[in-house]
């Protein structure tokens, strides 16, 4: 059983390697993340990393590294387009 879900992840990752946003997402995804996340290779895995990346950093003290921020506040924060475009990637 294990194998069949190990199968499925990959499947699951090979068709999120092969999609690419729409001009009008992308836009956004720039607005919020910047150029590096418009690379159309892996598009959907850069958003992702970049995204929580991003919310992580900045709830962290630049100081000692330690939360100054509750990472679900942040997330709110984020613009209501940028954050239906982060619903399709799950």
């Amino acid at each position: 059983m294990h194998g069949v879900y190990v199968d499925y992840i990959y499947k699951k990752m090979d068709i999120l390697q092969q999609k690419v946003f729409s001009r009008e997402e992308n836009e956004i995804i720039k607005n919020n993340l910047g150029l590096y996340s418009l690379s159309p290779e892996n598009q959907y895995h850069e958003v992702f990393a970049e995204t929580f990346t991003k919310i992580i950093c900045n709830c962290l003290s630049p100081q000692d590294s330690l939360p100054v921020k509750n990472p679900l506040e942040e997330m709110k924060s984020l613009p209501c387009e940028f954050l239906r475009i982060l619903a399709k990637l799950f």
